[in-house]
C-alpha cells in the first residue's frame, strides 16, 4: 500500500527520488548489441584510420581482451613479419623476427591461441627463394609455426620441404575456441588445370603439447565440392560447431568466383562420409572472400565486389589485386539478410576512397560492436598498398541522417 503525506513538499521530494530511481535502472540497462538486431537496423557510425604503423599488412585479428591487434607488415625489405599492436600506443617488436636465421622470408597469417600465450603462424623456408607466391594468404613454400606471445621460442608444426616444380604450403591457421584444434588452407602441389593457386585443401588436425613441445595429431585435409583450385580457412564458429571457409564449390566456376561457405565440425572430423558444405553466398560470378564470425556467431562479415563492375582480372585472374573492387558486407549466420555495409567503391559514400580498392581481412572485437578491417588499393605502377581502419556499428535509429564517417 502506498500512503502518500499531505505535506506538498515532501510528496515532491519523494516523487523526485522516485523518478531519478527509475532513471538510474534505465541508464543501467546494458546496451543492446548489434548482433542483435535485424542487418537492415545495422549501420556503420564511425570509421577511424590506424596509424602508420597498420600500413602494408594483409592480416589483421584481435586479442582475447580486445586491447592488441595481431597483424603482418611488409618491412622496407617487402618481406612480411608479425607484429603485436596496443591500440593505446607503445613500443612495437617483430614476434617472429628470431624465427629464422635469413630476414629474407615471409611470416605472417598470424592467430592467438586462446591461451593468449602462444601464436600460430606460416613461416616461409628459409632454403626458399620464392618471393610473390609465399607472402601471406598464398602461403606457398611455407610451414606452419608455433612461438609465444613474445617471440622467444619457436616450434615447427608442419615439415613440408621446399620444392621448385610442385610447391606446397599453408595459409590462414586458426585455432577451435577451445584451442584444441587447428585449421588451415594447405597447397598440395602443383595441378594440371593450371590453377594460379595450385591444388589446395582444407586441413584439421588436433593440437596439444606433449611436455613442452606442442604437436598435431590426427591430421588429415579434405577438398568439398566439385573443384579443387581455391579454399581458404576463416576459423570456427565461437560455439566450435562450425567450420567457416570460401571456395569455388560448383562445376564451371572459377576460383575468383568463390563462395563463402560453412561446414559442421561433426560431419567432417573424424567421419567425412557426412560432408555436406552450406554455401552462405550461391553467386559464382562474384568475388566472395575473407569471412569471419562475429563474438556470438549470429552474424558473418565479409568482403564482396557484389555490384561492383569487375570485367577483367587477368588471365586467369592472376592480376586480381588490381582490377578487384569489394566492401565489407554483413549476413545472419545461415546465409540469411544480406547487405553493404561499408561505401569504399561508392562515390556517394563519405568514405568513398577514390580510386579502386578492395576490402580484404576484417575481424570482429570480442566484446564491442566494432571491426578492424584492412583495405588495399593500387597506388601506380601495379603496386598496392593497405591500410587498416576500425569500423564501430550502431542502430541505425541511434544515428541521425547517418553522420559523416
Amino acid at each position: 500500500m502506498l500512503i502518500f503525506n499531505k505535506q506538498p513538499w515532501l510528496r515532491a521530494a519523494m516523487c523526485l527520488a522516485l523518478c531519478a530511481g527509475t532513471l538510474a535502472r534505465c541508464q543501467e540497462k546494458p546496451k543492446t548489441s548489434v548482433e542483435d538486431l535485424t542487418n537492415g537496423k545495422i549501420a556503420v557510425a564511425k570509421i577511424t584510420p590506424l596509424g602508420d604503423e597498420f600500413k602494408n599488412i594483409e592480416s589483421i585479428a584481435w586479442s582475447a581482451d580486445g586491447k592488441s591487434l595481431i597483424v603482418d607488415r611488409q618491412g622496407i625489405n617487402q618481406f612480411y613479419q608479425v607484429f603485436v599492436l596496443p591500440l593505446a600506443g607503445g613500443g612495437e617488436a617483430a614476434i617472429t623476427a628470431n624465427r629464422s636465421s635469413s630476414s629474407r622470408c615471409h611470416n605472417g597469417n598470424a592467430a592467438w591461441h586462446p591461451d593468449n600465450e602462444h601464436i600460430i603462424f606460416c613461416g616461409q623456408n628459409a632454403d626458399s627463394s620464392e618471393f610473390t607466391r609465399s607472402v601471406p594468404s598464398y602461403g606457398l613454400q611455407c610451414n606452419l609455426w608455433l612461438t609465444t606471445s613474445a617471440g622467444e621460442r619457436f616450434w615447427p608444426l608442419t615439415y613440408m620441404l621446399t620444392s621448385f616444380n610442385s610447391p606446397k604450403g599453408v595459409s590462414m591457421p586458426s585455432f577451435s575456441p577451445d584451442g584444441k584444434l587447428l585449421f588451415w588452407t594447405g597447397c598440395l602441389g602443383a595441378t594440371a588445370r593450371g590453377s594460379i593457386w595450385g591444388d589446395r585443401a582444407l586441413f584439421l588436425a588436433e593440437f596439444s603439447f606433449s611436455g613442452q613441445r606442442p604437436r598435431l595429431t590426427n591430421q588429415q585435409n579434405f577438398q568439398p565440392g566439385a573443384q579443387h583450385d581455391f579454399y581458404e580457412s576463416y576459423g570456427f564458429s565461437p560455439d566450435g560447431k562450425w567450420l567457416l571457409f570460401a571456395g569455388n564449390m560448383t562445376p564451371e566456376q572459377q576460383w575468383f568466383g568463390m563462395d563463402i561457405c560453412k561446414m559442421e565440425l561433426a560431419n567432417v572430423y573424424p567421419n567425412q562420409s557426412k560432408m555436406t558444405p552450406t554455401m552462405l553466398t550461391s553467386t559464382p560470378f562474384v568475388w566472395d572472400r575473407y569471412a569471419s564470425f562475429s563474438p556470438n556467431g549470429k552474424k558473418i562479415i565479409w568482403s564482396s565486389s557484389e555490384g561492383n563492375s569487375v570485367p577483367y582480372l587477368g588471365l586467369g585472374g592472376a592480376r586480381w589485386q588490381q582490377f578487384m573492387q569489394s566492401d565489407l558486407w554483413i549476413m545472419n549466420s545461415d546465409g540469411k539478410e544480406k547487405r553493404r555495409l561499408t561505401g569504399f567503391n561508392n562515390r556517394r559514400a563519405p568514405e568513398y576512397a577514390g580510386r579502386k580498392c578492395y576490402v580484404g581481412m576484417s575481424a570482429w572485437h570480442p566484446t564491442q560492436d566494432k571491426i578492424a578491417l584492412v583495405l588495399h588499393y593500387e597506388i601506380r605502377n601495379a603496386n598496392m598498398e593497405s591500410v587498416a581502419y576500425i569500423i564501430e556499428l550502431d542502430n541505425s535509429d541511434n544515428l541521425i541522417n547517418l553522420p559523416g564517417r
